[in-house]
């Protein structure tokens, strides 16, 4: 009989750890599905033909994904984070946000659409230098935000080839792909906007203590540490 509900239990997450996910996709009677396994969350219920949701096809299943993709990036969000620790006005950050999201999504779709290949190792070492320089800058530029944005355009286009990564490992649909794509560029901009928001509030209470600038240059430091560290590790 065709298959029209399938159930997924994954328990590798005791063998690799909680930094393990899972992101998949399975294609069935005319419908493609994406789902996320992770050790808090190790089953996942697919159903398939008629009774399948609409949301599961195309726009809508690579949209969460791409929303996931960006929850889970904590490298990604790491280098947001090193960006808006500078202290900088609402126009000079929305510039600069723009910068990261066109120059990623630029390269997202030329690597999903394996127009342009990397090495793997290379894009994950220059993420986690993107990080280190950015925190770095925050602490020894005099001025950080007069090459901010450029410089996050530079290194968007390298973040771009690690967001597209996911989509090289599982694959584009072969009908729907554009839907697909665009799907999981917005998820990933959705999930960016919703980071931005949350951590923007607490940044501008940071600005308002009496020691802001000590404030702001620890959490410089500390994220320019971590990023020196996934890069020895990414390297080594």
């Amino acid at each position: 009989e065709p298959i029209t509900s399938l159930t997924l239990h994954d328990d590798s997450f005791d063998s690799f750890g909680a930094d393990l996910h899972v992101l998949g996709r399975a294609t069935a009677a005319g419908s493609t599905q994406t789902f996320t396994l992770a050790t808090e969350a190790r089953h996942a219920t697919l159903v398939f033909g008629a009774a399948a949701p609409r949301a599961a096809n195309g726009f809508g299943s690579f949209l969460v994904l791409g929303i996931e993709h960006i929850l889970l990036g904590y490298d990604h969000l790491l280098f947001l984070l090193a960006l808006l620790l500078a202290p900088a006005r609402w126009q000079t950050t929305v510039k600069i946000v723009t910068a990261f999201t066109l120059a990623h999504s630029i390269t997202l779709a030329l690597t999903a659409l394996d127009v342009l290949r990397l090495p793997p190792v290379l894009v994950e070492a220059v993420i986690a230098a993107s990080i280190a320089y950015v925190a770095a800058e925050n602490l020894w530029a005099r001025n950080p935000l007069s090459r901010r944005t450029w410089v996050t355009g530079l290194f968007g286009l390298v973040h771009g080839c690690g967001f597209a990564s996911v989509l090289r490992d599982i694959g584009l649909p072969a009908e729907g792909l554009w839907p697909a794509l665009l799907g999981f560029n917005v998820g990933v901009e959705a999930g960016q906007i919703a980071v931005i928001l949350l951590v923007l509030p607490a940044l501008h209470a940071i600005r308002r203590l009496k020691r802001e600038a000590v404030v702001s240059a620890t959490l410089s430091a500390g994220v320019c540490a971590v990023g020196v560290w996934l890069l020895v590790q990414r390297v080594v």
